[in-house]
């Protein structure tokens, strides 16, 4: 390995490092090609400023040019600062700072977001919902602005609990915790749980809906953005943002081959995936430094490297309940994982089979 003084430091350049310094030359002409970009959102509902405000949420972006289709960039970080990227809300404004620098050509993002996109055909079949995820979002943006107005509590847990509570109280004949075909094939917590805290998806997710239902609501914004697992396949295009739902701890083990979701390991697992799949990933030591200490980035990046590596399924299951990136069905009800070499046709899928018996986190 070679060294070389950096800001007055001597320390060891690493691999990925080195292919970014011999390609710079050319960087500037990739980046004016149409591009193939993805953003990976980590989830979270925690507030700050004594509950004013929602904390920013973590982003990584990853993405390929049609002229180096083989070589995919990963970032968590701003280039050239040790700056993460943040999401102050979950809205296209938003997401637009953290691709300000990349050209986008005709093309939108592809945004994976940890959060459930979806609710149970049982439930949404039998009330005002009618199976229809908009009108999901929006009476979850309703239900906020009336807390709001009543001086409730309307960010956080108690505002989630209270909003899904309040859709089982509507149904008084359901038993149990209601649960998705997508939940059940891959043994994932339904997002009705609020417990145990540290694996509860419901916080996270009832703020990802606030703030879609702000966007949704937004002039023309009903028309440039798409969820491919809920709507019919003539209103899906890469000219619009296609938010999708998926889960970075189901990532780490099938895309990446990390049974439990380890940071540290991240660097490793890339290389492996490069070999394994005759790809060339492009993430400097800053970055895998980060993301070592920083597990909800690492998760964002991990979710941004599957919006490149999986094929845009629009596979769905029961109106309503949408579907999550990355599963597919298979003989036996288990979970698989649907894979795609990056520099493949696209529509074209390469399977690559794996239980998914975990928990989402």
């Amino acid at each position: 390995m070679l060294k070389t003084e950096n800001r007055g430091l001597c320390r060891m350049k690493t691999v990925y490092e080195m292919r970014l310094q011999a390609r710079n030359k050319n960087m500037k002409k990739r980046t004016r090609e149409p591009i193939q970009i993805a953003l990976g959102v980590d989830q979270t509902g925690a507030t700050q400023n004594q509950g004013s405000r929602f904390r920013p949420l973590p982003v990584a972006r990853a993405w390929r040019t049609k002229g180096a289709p083989r070589e995919i960039h990963l970032q968590v970080l701003h280039p050239g600062t040790r700056t993460p990227f943040w999401a102050a809300q979950f809205d296209r404004l938003a997401l637009l700072g953290v691709i300000a620098d990349v050209e986008l050509g005709d093309r939108c993002p592809r945004v994976l977001v940890d959060a459930v996109l979806g609710l149970p055909f049982d439930i949404t079949s039998q009330n005002h919902l009618q199976g229809d995820l908009r009108a999901a979002l929006r009476d979850a943006g309703q239900f906020f602005v009336r807390r709001q107005r009543e001086g409730l509590s309307h960010r956080g847990r108690l505002a989630a609990e209270a909003y899904f509570e309040g859709l089982l109280k509507s149904l008084p004949g359901t038993q149990g915790v209601p649960t998705r075909e997508a939940e059940r094939l891959a043994g994932a917590n339904s997002v009705f749980l609020s417990r145990p805290y540290q694996k509860n998806v419901q916080t996270g997710t009832f703020r990802i809906w606030v703030e879609l239902a702000r966007w949704l609501d937004e002039e023309t914004s009903h028309q440039d953005v798409c969820f491919p697992h809920h709507d019919p396949s003539t209103f899906i295009s890469p000219q619009k943002w296609r938010v999708e739902e998926s889960w970075p701890s189901l990532l780490w083990r099938t895309l990446l081959g990390v049974k439990v979701r380890s940071p540290k390991e991240l660097g490793g697992a890339l290389k492996s995936l490069e070999k394994s799949r005759k790809i060339r990933f492009f993430c400097d030591s800053e970055n895998l430094e980060f993301c070592a200490t920083h597990p909800d980035h690492a998760d964002a990046l991990v979710l941004a490297l599957g919006g490149i590596l999986l094929p845009e399924s629009q596979q769905q299951g029961p109106p309503g309940e949408g579907w999550i990136t990355g599963l597919v069905k298979a003989e036996g009800a288990h979970a698989k994982l649907e894979a795609q070499s990056p520099f493949e046709h696209e529509g074209s899928n390469h399977e690559h089979s794996s239980k998914a018996n975990q928990t989402r986190e």
